[in-house]
């Protein structure tokens, strides 16, 4: 079955149990998505969990009538934030909930990212705003919060941030 892939490249910053599930969700629908971590064991891990969800969807009819050899193929990994955001439509972060290091990274991404580029957080207890105040660029950043699993259920509340534009939240 031919698939319409929405997006060229999406990223998720973080390889823990959330940012792995989404990983998963991200590439059903994107031509190619990078999976990033800062360490490779997390990267290892993610990948053995990411196969293995994608195997459990697979034997369910759960992927829209993709192959999970498909859609695992369409994925990458990487320990470099600069390959993982560098030519990215769409990024969900999905660290560690510690304000420093996600402004820190959001920062870091701001700087890097292609102007049009959605920058999205899935945080489930800090503000959008606050995650934004060091970005240079504040009204792309915006809320993705996926709900667990997030690679079976279809919830996804998207949160505008104060500076967070419409041209953003549409794309989100």
């Amino acid at each position: 079955m031919a698939q319409d892939l929405f997006l060229n490249k999406t990223a998720v910053m973080g390889g823990g149990l959330m940012g792995s599930q989404i990983a998963l969700v991200l590439a059903m629908g994107s031509k190619e998505t990078v999976l990033m971590s800062r360490r490779q064991e997390t990267v290892d891990k993610a990948l053995e969990n990411i196969h293995r969800y994608a195997g459990d969807l697979e034997r369910h009819e759960l992927l829209r009538g993709q192959s999970a050899q498909a859609v695992l193929g369409r994925m990458r990994t990487t320990t470099d934030v600069k390959d993982a955001v560098g030519d990215a439509e769409f990024v969900v972060e999905s660290i560690t909930e510690n304000l420093e290091a996600k402004q820190a990274l959001f920062e870091q991404m701001d700087a890097i990212a292609p102007r049009h580029t959605v920058l999205a957080s899935n945080t489930s207890g800090l503000p959008i705003t606050v995650l934004g105040e060091r970005m240079v660029h504040q009204d792309r950043i915006g809320g993705s919060h996926f709900f667990q699993p997030a690679h079976i259920v279809p919830v996804l509340e998207v949160i505008r941030g104060q500076h967070t534009s419409d041209e953003s939240m549409y794309r989100s």
